[in-house]
């Protein structure tokens, strides 16, 4: 493991490639203070891909590995742009892919051993079931999942909050590799066994009852899932909202190569073009053909690094963000809204030749101030509705029953786990999620037709609210220079379209 390392790189066409590994790993911000031997020349490297190829290496035979550190000239942003259009064939044609999670702790053999145990229990538990549901966490108990004393479960709880599940390139890394074994040190696991796991103690709730935090590994494995289905760049961006790169253009570079208008987004790949730059060719994309769910993930200025940017085009440097309002809000049929089948807008936005102002066709309808409410609901349903986007109950309870047991929960600090039985406690527990995830970066405001509503935290009274054509959603716009409007962000106000059909829209300037 000590001994110098060495290698040569070899170029080779796409069509006709060597059998090879590639790695995926977190790459952080750690300096070049290691060094590989690499054609007679002293590579520098970091420290992690150091220990990826001390590992790695074999003595018996020649080892081809693919990683990224290495394999591009990261100095070269030509080199970079290139590259980076192929990785998805790059990994897809990988014979086997590594996710490294780094060197083996004194828990790793423990956190092994617990993996293959719940393996078991699932084959079983799954089995039971028909294999027709997730398994509850009484039928995981009753095919022997251990005790919540085991330590080793404060082992799986630190294994999963590795950073590698928030990094946006490894999505495309794991989406598209056809042979992936998570690996720490000497120890692996296949990736679909523990995508399996992970997504069986959050669905039997088995994370909430051992308290083990299943955020960014959760979402990692459900997008796993949905990812291999295909969708469009701008659904892909919505989808990895709780995401991370270390550069901020690889917030959309990333996601190229898994994208199903793949060929029709690939042009945007260009590490010589400024942020902001990107940035503005992505929503120009976009929006010159209808689509206006581009604004909605334009959301709340307030938060933005780059304030050069026009407030129509989202800045993806943003983290974390708001989770976006499409695709957590439910239509009256039940249906969820969402951003794989979003209309497009009768006239086409107009953008002029600078990228600055966009010209959408819609209508004032509101503005923020303060009221009483308007369609005959009891406030305190109509509030509940609201922050929770519609979103529940599902078994007969009403709003306000379930709002009132979520703040006797909360006055009495009980903590939110989620019940197994049916009715207004499990309601409770769903409310508590759809608020959590409602209000992050978000505020409750009153318009001044008295609509309860959720939008951006930056909000302020006399904004206003517009419906605009193609838009599935209210939207709020602050009154800006001359005749032009700034966007402040999508918003939920309960009850608003219902009461607003045949508008006539009249051009709106966003700058």
């Amino acid at each position: 493991m000590g001994s110098p390392l060495e290698g040569t790189l070899k170029e080779c066409p796409l069509s006709d490639l060597p059998l090879y590994d590639a790695v995926s790993y977190r790459w952080g911000k750690e300096p070049n203070s290691a060094a590989l031997l690499c054609d007679g020349a002293h590579v520098p490297i970091t420290p992690t891909v150091a220990g990826i190829l001390q590992r790695l290496r074999s003595t018996q035979c020649t080892r081809r590995l693919w990683i990224d550190a290495i394999c591009i000239d990261q100095e070269m942003k030509t080199e970079r742009t290139d590259q980076v259009k192929l990785m998805h064939q790059l990994y897809r044609q990988a014979a086997r892919t590594i996710i490294w999670l780094g060197e083996e702790d004194h828990a790793t053999t423990g956190v092994f051993a617990l993996l293959d145990e719940l393996d078991v229990v699932l084959d079983r538990a799954w089995t039971s079931s028909g294999n027709e549901r997730w398994p509850t966490f009484e039928e995981m108990q009753k095919f022997g999942l251990t005790i919540q004393a085991d330590v080793r479960w404060d082992h799986l709880r630190m294994l999963l909050l590795h950073p590698w599940f928030t990094r946006t390139w490894v999505l495309q890394e794991a989406c598209l590799s056809t042979n992936l074994w998570v690996q720490k040190g000497s120890f692996k696991i296949p990736w679909g066994k523990l995508v399996r796991i992970i997504l069986t103690l959050y669905y039997s709730s088995t994370n909430d009852y051992f308290q083990i935090r299943l955020n960014t590994s959760f979402n990692m494995s459900r997008f796993y899932l949905l990812g291999q289905e295909g969708t469009d760049l701008l659904s892909l961006l919505s989808l990895t909202t709780g995401t991370a790169s270390s550069d901020e253009k690889d917030k959309i570079f990333a996601l190229v190569g898994l994208a199903i208008d793949r060929e029709f987004v690939n042009w945007l790949v260009d590490y010589d073009k400024p942020t902001s730059e990107v940035y503005t060719d992505l929503a120009v994309h976009y929006l010159i053909q209808g689509d206006m769910a581009v604004l909605n993930l334009a959301s709340d200025p307030g938060w933005r690094k780059w304030h050069s940017l026009p407030t129509w085009v989202p800045d993806w440097s943003i983290w974390p963000r708001a989770w976006p309002m499409l695709g957590n809000m439910q239509q009256n049929d039940g249906v969820r809204y969402g951003l794989d089948k979003r209309p497009k807008a009768t006239v086409k936005p107009r953008i002029d030749r600078n990228n600055c102002v966009l010209t959408v066709r819609g209508v004032l309808v509101d503005d923020v101030r303060s009221s009483t409410y308007p369609t005959g609901e009891d406030v305190e349903q109509a509030f509940a509705r609201t922050i929770t986007l519609d979103r529940v109950p599902e078994s007969g309870c009403s709003y306000s029953d379930v709002f009132q047991k979520y703040v006797e929960q909360f006055d009495t600090r009980t903590s939110a786990t989620k019940p197994q039985e049916g009715g207004l406690f499990s309601n409770t527990y769903d409310f508590h999620e759809g608020v959590r995830y409602t209000c992050i970066k978000r505020t409750f405001f009153v318009t001044g037709n008295g609509f309860f509503g959720v939008g951006p935290y930056h909000l302020r009274p006399g904004d206003h609210v517009a419906i605009l054509d193609g838009g599935l959603i209210p939207f709020t716009i602050r009154k800006a220079a001359g005749k032009s409007f700034s966007l402040v962000g999508d918003a939920y106000i309960h009850g608003m379209l219902e009461r607003h059909d045949g508008l006539k829209f009249k051009d709106i300037c966003l700058v």
